[in-house]
């Protein structure tokens, strides 16, 4: 078999790894496979301006704005685009796809990501919508009206952001979520509090510490009827389900792989036993050097382009027979986040989620949700600042990377001495 690459999921961390390839000196065949019809496009606007956009232009016209530009160094690449896989044995280098072909490979990329996580609950489906594809953004985007009641689960990023949204667009939003603030277990309580009183002043009804318990469905027209476990009873027009994503591993059963939350790899991203196959992307578990021996999936848009560049490295030096990596990054993957809601944008960098406690660097909490004031706030573990959160603080965030990056290599020189 003469040597081929294939990148199964064509998302953004698939495009990633097919330019890693090209630029670090691989000339072979490429073949990039995707479950979509379309060509690789960017996520992150499918919460935000795109649902506006959803409204006045068909979703070929969506894609068109949302696609990333195909840069010429890819050159030749085979696209198969509409197919899903849906088995693999890695050990004969196989992908068995849904349209019963197969593909064989020399090096294989596991590029797959999410899916939007449903709740368990039966009753209205047809007014039931999720957020991952541009498909999924644009039949929302056909119900999102003035005037029109929606019903939110979840309050992370991207209940957040469509909360906004929605409100911009003159809609009734409700949000329901388990926890006590919006993205307490990301930001913390402080930040979340803020956060919390930011939407409320903006509209926008929150039900927390309570959570959707039944669903029911007028058949003929009249309003779902969400009942919480608190017994609060809501009407709403339509229900956005906003609780999380899956990791897209089926197709990985039956390899001998740890698939409990993503694809275990080492810290280079190639998989245990195989030296051929790396994950990237947010499907890929991994430990990372920068906070702990703790392998974990991170679902930041920056992962994508990160973890391509490191997987293709290892993947690279297998194939062309060098010396193996002792599974360890050669650069830390530093996690970065933002999210844009109403008039702020929210920035991370690092893990704040893993600090147990937290100190403010710039500026007042109260003061960035009011009037546009830069605030930032730094989160440590054990003292060692681990994540940086910051309001308006677009200017400041590579300042905030030289902050985690200084303060790895003073622990490294404190545990070398």
């Amino acid at each position: 078999m003469s040597s081929s690459i294939v990148i199964v999921g064509s998302s953004l961390a698939g495009l990633r790894s097919a330019e890693q390839l090209r630029s670090q000196g691989w000339s072979g065949p490429i073949t990039l496979v995707g479950e979509e019809e379309y060509l690789p496009y960017n996520r992150p606007p499918l919460s935000k301006q795109a649902l506006v956009d959803a409204s006045r232009q068909p979703v070929e016209a969506m894609h068109e704005k949302l696609a990333f530009a195909l840069k010429p160094r890819l050159g030749e690449i085979k696209w198969l685009l509409g197919r899903r896989a849906i088995s693999s044995d890695l050990k004969k280098q196989q992908i068995a796809f849904d349209d019963g072909n197969t593909l064989r490979y020399s090096g294989l990329v596991i590029a797959t990501g999410l899916r939007a996580r449903q709740l368990p609950l039966s009753g209205g489906e047809s007014r039931r919508y999720r957020i991952r594809t541009l498909n999924d953004a644009w039949r929302l985007g056909q119900v999102l009206k003035k005037g029109c009641r929606i019903a939110i689960a979840g309050a992370g990023f991207i209940g957040c952001e469509l909360a906004a949204t929605a409100r911009k667009l003159g809609c009734h939003v409700t949000v329901v979520d388990a926890a006590k603030a919006p993205l307490i277990n990301v930001l913390g309580k402080a930040f979340s509090e803020g956060l919390l009183a930011y939407h409320r002043s903006h509209g926008v009804e929150l039900y927390l510490d309570s959570q959707i318990s039944e669903i029911k469905h007028d058949p003929d027209g009249g309003p779902l009827c969400l009942r919480l476990t608190d017994e609060t009873v809501i009407d709403a027009d339509i229900l956005v389900e906003a609780v999380g994503a899956a990791p897209n591993t089926e197709w990985l059963v039956g390899n001998g792989l740890d698939l409990d939350n993503g694809v275990l790899c080492h810290s280079d991203l190639m998989l245990p036993g195989y030296p051929n196959v790396i994950a990237v992307g947010d499907i890929a578990r991994f430990k990372n050097p920068l906070f702990d021996d703790s392998p974990r999936r991170i679902e930041h848009w920056n992962i994508a382009a990160e973890t391509a560049r490191c997987g293709v490295a290892s993947l690279l030096c297998h194939l062309e027979g060098e010396r193996a990596p002792a599974h360890a990054a050669p650069r830390p993957i530093v996690p970065s986040f933002w999210s844009d809601q109403f008039d702020v944008k929210i920035q991370g960098i690092g893990m704040p989620s893993l600090g147990d406690t937290v100190k403010p660097i710039a500026g007042s909490l109260d003061a960035p949700f009011t009037s546009g004031e830069t605030f930032s706030l730094g989160y440590y573990r054990d003292g060692t600042l681990i994540g940086i959160a910051s309001i308006n603080g677009e200017k400041q965030q590579p300042l905030y990377r030289k902050m985690l990056l200084d303060e790895r290599e003073r622990l490294q020189a404190v545990g070398a001495a």
